[in-house]
């Protein structure tokens, strides 16, 4: 009709509706049996969740003690070794193996001589828990991704977990230092000589939860976050600059790395060898310190 939707605009269509009593009443009791049967659908949910948790982690265990392959056979770890010049400590409990899985439209997928790294989390006990692992992919059969391209567990737990890498040099407030991938902590642990625990979180989105599990055992050590340069770093200095955690550094790779979106420590081991590498990091480790506010100096081979 003319003139309806104006008059609808200005308040003026129909009589003011007000509720019964009786019907305030019913909409109350709908709204509590609506909230319940919410409530009751996400513990179910939840409880899923950790069966299929519980699940992929003993898959992953499985996986682990099955793998029997020679981990210097991964095409990934000998393309980084070509690209480094040299060969590469190995971490003793990173394995390699076959791995088979189901794609989506693809089907069952076979990635030969894969990476199997086990992930970590901080347990009751304040000792390490194996809990879930990632592959990094060999060569795919058929060719349905990368070698390299890293891949988790259906339902594998991603938060919080990580990967150590010299963890003996670890003490409650001696620096640690926090990474993104395991190549990155390799080199990270070659040019600091050995001398610093390094965590690798396996994404820079995972930072935040990864300090969260290290609180428990290192909350008086120095934190240095090492992301990748451009998105990692930008992680990487939003908790520095957030978190009410003094000791918290976020070191910048992209003096030495300009305009490299995404290179990594590894791309400066590449690039400027150990010797060299060692103590580009260390002048960056200062300047995170300094840009806190920090003038004391930590040495990147351990000597605070």
């Amino acid at each position: 009709c003319p003139g309806l939707i104006s008059d609808a605009y200005k308040g003026q269509a129909g009589r003011p509706y007000s509720p019964t009593a009786k019907e305030k009443r019913e909409s109350a009791e709908q709204r509590e049996r609506q909230r319940q049967e919410f409530e009751r659908r996400q513990a179910e949910i939840e409880q899923a969740t950790a069966k299929d948790r519980q699940k992929a982690s003993e898959k992953s265990t499985a996986m682990l003690a099955k793998a029997n392959k020679d981990p210097r056979l991964s095409p990934y770890w000998q393309a980084k070794e070509k690209a480094a010049g040299l060969p590469l400590p190995m971490p003793s409990d990173i394995c390699c193996d076959d791995v088979r899985m189901f794609l989506p439209v693809i089907g069952p997928v076979y990635w030969n001589n894969s990476l199997l790294v086990p992930l970590y989390i901080v347990g009751g006990d304040l000792n390490l828990c194996q809990v879930s692992v990632e592959i990094i992919c060999g060569t795919s059969n058929p060719q349905a991704s990368r070698t390299g391209e890293k891949r988790g567990l259906k339902h594998g737990r991603r938060e919080g977990v990580f990967y150590p890498i010299n963890i003996s040099a670890a003490r409650n407030g001696s620096p640690i230092v926090i990474c993104e991938g395991v190549s990155s902590g390799v080199a990270l642990n070659m040019m600091t000589g050995g001398k610093l625990p390094i965590f690798c979180a396996m994404s820079c989105g995972n930072f935040e939860s990864v300090l969260d599990e290290l609180c428990a055992l290192y909350d008086r050590s120095p934190a240095f976050i090492v992301g990748d340069v451009g998105e990692g770093h930008r992680f990487a200095k939003r908790l520095a600059d957030g978190l009410p955690r003094r000791n918290l550094y976020a070191v910048d790779l992209e003096p030495c790395l300009p305009e490299q979106d995404g290179a990594d420590p590894f791309d400066i081991l590449a690039r400027h060898g150990v010797e060299n590498g060692r103590v580009l990091l260390r002048s960056m480790f200062r300047t995170a310190r300094g840009l806190r506010g920090d003038d004391s100096l930590c040495d990147v081979a351990g000597n605070s």
